[in-house]
């Protein structure tokens, strides 16, 4: 079985590598509506609209890593890559960010995303 190693992930958006990255996440989901008639004694469903969002997880950077290239309201060109061999890319709107401390911790920040349109898996 191959296996790929999470710690060899990068991201990008709108070209630029994001320094720091610690984590990405990626969910794809789809809308079913409901086809059920009456008198029916099961419920249908068929498959409709499909969509995407997630995060990615950063340890702060002020030092120009590319952070900025994820302001929040903008539509970028995303590609969430594993390295070893799996990637997705789409254009997605960044929907929020969040920037946590501790008092004996680094200093993260996380950017939410909703794709829009196709999210490709290469």
């Amino acid at each position: 079985m191959a296996v790929i190693k999470g710690k060899n992930g990068t991201v990008s958006a709108g070209g630029s590598n994001i320094a720091l990255v610690t984590s990405w996440s990626v969910s794809q989901e789809a809308d079913v509506l409901e086809t059920s008639a009456m008198g029916s004694t099961n419920k249908t469903y068929v498959g409709s609209l499909t969509g995407w969002s997630g995060s990615v997880e950063c340890w702060l950077d002020t030092g120009g890593g590319q952070q900025t290239a994820m302001p929040i309201g903008t539509e970028v060109a995303l590609v969430l890559d594993t390295v070893d061999g799996l990637a997705y890319s789409g254009d997605a709107i960044i929907t929020g960010s969040n920037a946590s401390s501790g008092m004996s911790d680094v200093v993260s920040v996380s950017f939410d995303f909703q794709g829009t349109g196709a999210l490709t898996t290469v």
